[in-house]
């Protein structure tokens, strides 16, 4: 029954959904302790005694919400978001326990040996020393999820359809729940061509999008072959669609040879030749 009562305590104290407030906690560089592996950032609390029900004077102990702001700030820190913007939201899957340590120079850091996930626990190791030397290692895992404006599709969008920026808008997601590549500029996806049908709502990616055709199969081009600082023009018949950055099949009008070039534009395509 104490038990329970402690954990529920130290969840109202953090919150179950966190956003952290700096405390007087310190972060400096440090070097790497003798068998703990690399260390990236040390975390001093403000203190470690006088925690009711110990004898300070035999024994002491490193309080576990010490332990949980701890990683708490590292943890925001790493996933450079400032306390005070609420895109960053940390849930604690489990909750440290105290620690009790026999009496000597007691430390600990924080590690994240994974880095920060936000589609995946985030896992904290907190290292205790005791004069210098590994004394015990305490993990925890927290949830940790990042907010953000993302663009998704207004209405619904066909195939092939010209994305025209009243068609889409930003929505706050969680973007540890989105595929790779998803969009969070409007100005980066308005102009480009949707490669499937859309649905309203549906977070857009880099893969779901295709820039505009611009030559038609068919269309009369401009064919510029370059050599160095030489250049000669020609005139071509487009024999496929093509985007901008395209390499696309283009057969002379003269000669009848159908070579491969690179669309520049709607107009013109590119050879070009290397000495």
């Amino acid at each position: 029954m104490l038990q329970k009562l402690g954990c529920l305590l130290l969840l109202l104290a953090v919150g179950v959904q966190y956003g952290f407030a700096a405390g007087t906690d310190q972060i400096v560089p440090v070097a790497a302790l003798p068998g703990l592996g690399q260390t990236a950032s040390y975390i001093r609390p403000a203190a470690y005694r006088d925690v009711t029900g110990y004898d300070t004077g035999e024994r002491q102990v490193i309080r576990a919400n010490d332990v949980l702001q701890s990683a708490l700030q590292l943890v925001r820190q790493r996933a450079g978001v400032p306390a005070e913007d609420n895109r960053l939201m940390i849930t604690p899957l489990n909750l440290p326990a105290d620690i009790e340590l026999p009496p000597g120079t007691a430390d600990y850091y924080i590690e994240l040996p994974y880095g920060v996930r936000f589609n995946f626990p985030t896992v904290v190791y907190a290292v205790v020393t005791l004069n210098g030397q590994a004394y015990t290692k305490v993990s925890l895992s927290l949830d940790v999820r990042l907010f953000q404006d993302v663009v998704v599709a207004a209405r619904s969008l066909a195939a092939n359809e010209l994305i025209a920026p009243d068609s889409i808008k930003y929505e706050r997601m969680d973007i540890g729940r989105l595929s790779q590549g998803y969009m969070t500029n409007l100005v980066d996806v308005a102009g480009m061509q949707a490669r499937r049908t859309i649905s309203p709502g549906t977070p857009l990616n880099k893969y779901m999008l295709a820039q505009p055709e611009v030559i038609k199969r068919g269309a009369m081009v401009s064919i510029l072959v370059r050599m160095g600082d030489m250049e000669v023009m020609a005139t071509g018949e487009a024999m496929q669609n093509g985007s901008v950055g395209d390499i696309i099949r283009v057969r002379n009008v003269n000669s009848k040879k159908v070579v491969t070039a690179q669309v520049l534009d709607g107009t013109s395509v590119l050879i070009s030749l290397y000495r």
